[in-house]
């Protein structure tokens, strides 16, 4: 672990217009950004270099195997725009759609994934590392809508019943990760066998060896 440890910080920031369109029904647009520096990141001090011969012999220190270092060098950024529309409710009806589109990016897909592996491939160059989060998602919509039916006491049908009735329904759809299925340039393989590490070797384009 690095001696001179940095405090990570997040910086976020957001602007948002709201406008009432009609009686009961409002409009809404916000962006939203954040940015993380100074974040922990993982990776080997003791990774040989490329080259011939014995891999052990071309390590910086060849009498001992991996050695994986802390340091605060990681950073994020996240950037978002999302949209709401609300109706309130009147009428017997509520409503409320919602569509944010994003995109997370970051240096360290693995750090908190159990698997062991460390984060930063090329420690010599942690830019390169840099890519889409894993929990990058570009777009999502959410809707939500109550409706009272008319039926009842004081409704218009079923007057004799002791309460009324409301229907309620949510939906929430999103776009899935974007990466790639034929991994390693060969044939189809079990995607469910790939680690976070090994989908973001292949999203940056180097090579994604299954065991």
């Amino acid at each position: 672990m690095a001696y001179d440890l940095k405090t990570p910080g997040v910086q976020q920031w957001s602007f948002g217009v709201e406008h009432e369109l009609k009686r009961d029904l409002v409009f809404e647009v916000t962006y939203l950004g954040s940015k993380g520096t100074h974040l922990f990141e993982s990776y080997d001090i003791n990774q040989p270099t490329p080259g011939a011969g014995a891999i052990q012999a071309r390590r910086p220190y060849p009498q001992w195997g991996s050695i994986t270092w802390v340091d605060p060098v990681g950073n994020s950024d996240y950037q978002s725009l999302s949209a709401r529309l609300e109706r309130w409710y009147s009428n017997g009806l509520s409503l409320l759609m919602a569509y944010t589109y994003s995109h997370s990016i970051d240096e360290d897909p693995v750090n908190d994934s159990g698997d062991g592996e460390v984060a930063i491939m090329n420690p010599l160059n942690v830019a390169a590392n840099r890519g889409d989060s894993p929990f990058d998602i570009r777009q999502r919509l959410v809707t939500s809508l109550v409706y009272e039916l008319p039926f009842g006491s004081h409704r218009a049908f079923g007057s004799n019943l002791p309460r009324y009735l409301a229907v309620a329904a949510s939906s929430a759809q999103n776009k899935g990760d974007s990466w790639t299925c034929p991994l390693c340039g060969g044939p189809m393989v079990a995607v469910e066998r790939l680690t976070a590490d090994q989908i973001r070797r292949q999203s940056i384009g180097q090579s994604a060896s299954i065991d």
